[in-house]
């Protein structure tokens, strides 16, 4: 079964290729958004579904020709030739800026050294470098490769990145911009929910928590644990990504209560308007995304405090009030227009 499908990834890639190539020379208007996922993870997923939907909803008359990671890497000859230097290209948001995530850092600097002519847009990040040697080796070659760029412009998903990058990368254009998830709509309640839904990570940015007193409490309060993840082992594409969101959102809504250590658990959450208790990870993104949707049923909490509220949360009555982004997402729009686009 492996075999079969490194071979339908193969195929799949290279019918990628094709398309791309035919895409850059078919089209007169278009865009590039280069680092989208083809992997599980099912937040980075919905992060270009909403890049997409942005796009499309506010720039329909570009093609968005679509570029993931291992092939910025593997093919930027091929790219150096398609793409012009008056192209626009976007570099997908999330997390994986600095030092944690060094196979999409790599592919980050790798645009900027090769199209230093081209206006660069990066979609909302989180930035983050670990105080190690070997973080302050990486932050310090990525300063020199991010500040060498004349025309990029960085977009921060929350304010501790925005902090760092105002004081570490001061010849960098900056602005802070919500996770791009926020731009989704969010579906209906289900008024049918029952029992607790944890979604815990297990990579390199998990924090161990002890839950164990928690899942006592939880089971003499008679609701049953049941356990989920927003990273499923199979890659996700194009065909199948958006049903693949919504049936994750879909599951959250089934849940009385969420408990999660992920940045896209606790959108998820708000989309399905789920109440939810957060618990941090080990970067500073949770938090700062916290700090645009903190709501009365959507908690960031720690070991401390998570029985006490838990017990608040578990028979509390929500208001479940929908937040308005639409004058942060109209910045980067008005950001996009003053680059201009060919």
């Amino acid at each position: 079964m492996k075999i079969i499908r490194k071979i339908i990834n193969k195929i799949i890639k290279f019918l990628t290729i094709i398309k791309i190539i035919f895409q850059s020379y078919f089209y007169k208007h278009k865009f590039y958004l280069v680092g989208t996922p083809v992997h599980g993870n099912i937040g980075d997923q919905a992060i270009l579904i909403a890049e997409e939907k942005f796009l499309k909803d506010n720039f329909s008359q570009y093609k968005v020709i679509e570029i993931e990671t291992n092939i910025v890497n593997k093919y930027i000859s091929l790219l150096r030739k398609l793409i012009k230097e008056n192209n626009l290209i976007f570099v997908h948001g999330g997390g994986f800026l600095g030092s944690l995530w060094l196979n999409e850092e790599e592919m980050f600097r790798k645009i900027l050294n090769n199209f230093p002519q081209n206006n660069i847009i990066v979609f909302p990040q989180t930035v983050y470098f670990e105080n190690t040697k070997n973080g302050n080796k990486i932050l310090k070659d990525s300063l020199k490769i991010y500040s060498s760029h004349k025309h990029l412009t960085i977009c921060l998903r929350e304010k501790y990145s925005y902090e760092f990058m105002k004081k570490e990368f001061p010849l960098v254009n900056i602005t802070l911009i919500p996770d791009m998830v926020l731009y989704l709509k969010r579906v209906d309640i289900n008024n049918k929910r029952q029992d607790i839904l944890y979604c815990i990570r297990k990579d390199k940015e998990k924090v161990k928590y002890n839950l164990e007193v928690l899942n006592k409490i939880i089971q003499e309060n008679n609701f049953k644990i049941f356990y989920t993840d927003t990273v499923i082992n199979r890659n996700i594409y194009s065909f199948n990504k958006k049903r693949i969101l919504n049936n994750k959102i879909n599951e959250f809504n089934k849940y009385k209560l969420i408990v999660t250590d992920r940045l896209h658990g606790m959108i998820f959450s708000y989309l399905a308007k789920v109440p939810c208790l957060v618990l941090e990870n080990k970067s500073y993104k949770i938090k700062g995304v916290y700090d645009f949707i903190k709501s009365d049923y959507i908690k960031l909490t720690n070991e401390f405090n998570l029985l006490k509220d838990f017990k608040e949360f578990i028979n509390k009555e929500y208001s479940f009030k929908e937040l308005d982004f639409s004058s942060e997402y109209e910045k980067l729009t008005k950001i996009i227009k003053n680059i201009g686009c060919d």
